[in-house]
């Protein structure tokens, strides 16, 4: 969870270090999630330094270890997760490597903070 603590404090290269950690110490098939988690933490890491190519290379690769995992797994919103990453690389394309903020990478959310706060039909 440390990793992921970094990753949302927007350290990508330590959160990178952690999870290569955790993705190193756990079991399969968890360690395929961390995999990818570790790989979007250097996607950021590339758009911070302004290196949109090496960015979209490691990108793709992430999707490799993310895209078989469910909506939410281990307790991460994994599919929000999916799907503002590609949100993050398409407004990285838009403003060019110059222009890309880190504020634009996403966050990993906990399960629970990524569920609706009210269930639909009960307002």
């Amino acid at each position: 969870r440390e990793g992921i603590r970094l990753f949302n404090a927007g350290a990508f290269f330590e959160a990178h270090e952690a999870l290569e950690t955790a993705w190193l110490e756990s079991p399969a098939p968890i360690r395929n999630l961390y995999r990818g988690l570790l790989q979007a933490a250097v996607v950021c890491l590339h758009l911070e330094r302004g290196n949109l190519r090496g960015a979209l290379k490691v990108y793709r690769r992430s999707l490799k270890w993310l895209e078989p995992w469910p909506e939410v797994a281990a307790g991460i919103a994994v599919g929000r997760f999916r799907r503002e990453m590609q949100t993050c690389i398409q407004a990285a394309r838009a403003a060019g490597p110059a222009e890309f903020s880190k504020a634009v990478c996403p966050r990993i959310q906990n399960a629970d903070s990524a569920l609706p706060t009210s269930h639909p039909g009960r307002g």
